[in-house]
């Protein structure tokens, strides 16, 4: 179905998490019952999982990013992996790809704690014989910019 222009305008307010339904409603020229409505719409359709979201300033609570970019030799192992990462405590953003990488994870870890959860990861993969062809690994030293939601109405 998509989403219709007013739900894209409300989405990109909502992303900026820091406006009540009524607030909404006044910038879009609209009432604070329509924002209710859309937004309703939009999770049932499942376009949005949350009506709100908070992001943090990993800088200031000593949070370290890992970016891990794990690309395989044989495609069987890619499931076992996604499940790995599931059920890891640090992994927060996963995805599949196909290019440099078939997995894409990113770990949100404590300052000091990221090595440890990257060997950990690794040790998981020996133990149930997963033999990643290689895994690409970053950790930042501050986080410049997070931007999770694209502008809506450029890109949808």
């Amino acid at each position: 179905m998509g989403l219709d222009t007013l739900q894209k305008q409300i989405l990109n307010e909502l992303y900026e998490g820091r406006s009540s339904y009524s607030e909404i409603g006044d910038k879009l020229d609209i009432s604070q019952t329509t924002v209710y409505r859309k937004i309703k719409e939009m999770e049932e359709e499942g376009y949005i999982q949350k009506n709100r979201a908070i992001l943090p300033n990993y800088n200031k609570l000593n949070i370290s990013v890992v970016a891990l970019g794990i690309s395989l030799k044989d495609i069987e192992s890619e499931d076992k992996i996604i499940e790995i990462l599931k059920k890891e405590e640090y992994s927060n953003i996963l995805f599949r790809g196909y290019l440099e990488h078939s997995i894409i994870s990113i770990l949100f870890c404590e300052e000091g704690k990221a090595g440890k959860a990257v060997k950990k990861l690794k040790n998981e993969f020996r133990q149930n014989n997963i033999n990643p062809e290689s895994v690409d690994i970053t950790i930042s030293t501050s986080i410049e910019k997070i931007d999770m939601l694209p502008n809506l109405s450029k890109t949808l």
